[in-house]
């Protein structure tokens, strides 16, 4: 400063406030940090701290997977702040993220008469953004998603008997739910259909019979001669 005058110089401070970064679910999580502390420090392995000016807006980014755990939210001072990867955020204040992570479970889809290229309509889209698909295929979901799949009627020449989950009989439904707390194997099986005829013999007129079961068109009663379509084996 030139003294040609009297001068007031004033030095001007302004809150610094602490960023803590950490992981749940997930140790030593490599963090992306896009602006330098006032140390000049930017990315790190969690936990860590950066220090920064008041307001001063930072953008951090955690990897889509750690080992064998998927990213699931961040948390900022213990909210949910949603499932983006990437998240920016003003430090007015003291503020602790949290990176969330949860083990990424494996779903196995097969299928039984054929053991391939049933085509099965999954609604659930998996970690990677990934849905229908012929068996033989797999899918990748967090832990604890519930995944809902649809088999076709027929498959082959056969028609479509029930799930299997993890070598248990499961639904008759053509739609399976379950839910992906641990590695799991689907089956949509298939079998052949046999035809029922139904007739009478010794009257001169058709005669009326109930059917108890719903056949595979969903067919019942009848009048003689008449046929209904049913699994093999059922």
């Amino acid at each position: 400063v030139a003294m040609n005058t009297a001068h007031t110089i004033t030095a001007v401070y302004v809150g610094a406030y602490t960023l803590t970064v950490q992981s749940g679910g997930a140790p030593n999580v490599p963090i992306t940090v896009y602006q330098s502390d006032v140390y000049g420090q930017k990315n790190g392995i969690t936990s860590f701290t950066r220090t920064y000016k008041y307001m001063t807006s930072v953008a951090v980014n955690a990897p889509q997977t750690v080992g064998a755990t998927g990213f699931v939210r961040w948390e900022k001072d213990g909210v949910s702040m949603g499932a983006a990867r990437t998240l920016t955020l003003p430090m007015n204040a003291h503020h602790t993220l949290t990176a969330i992570y949860a083990p990424i479970r494996f779903l196995v889809v097969n299928s039984e008469n054929p053991a391939t290229g049933v085509p099965i309509t999954v609604w659930t889209k998996d970690f990677n953004g990934v849905g229908n698909g012929s068996t033989l295929f797999e899918r990748m979901y967090l832990d604890g998603r519930i995944v809902s799949l649809t088999a076709p009627v027929t498959a082959g020449g056969n028609y479509f008997a029930r799930w299997w989950v993890d070598g248990v009989a499961a639904t008759s439904s053509k739609t399976l739910t379950t839910t992906m707390t641990a590695d799991r194997v689907v089956k949509a099986a298939y079998l052949p259909g046999q035809t029922l005829t139904v007739q009478a013999s010794g009257v001169d007129t058709p005669v009326a019979m109930v059917v108890y079961q719903r056949d595979l068109n969903g067919l019942q009663n009848g009048t003689t001669a008449f046929t209904r379509l049913y699994l093999q084996g059922i």
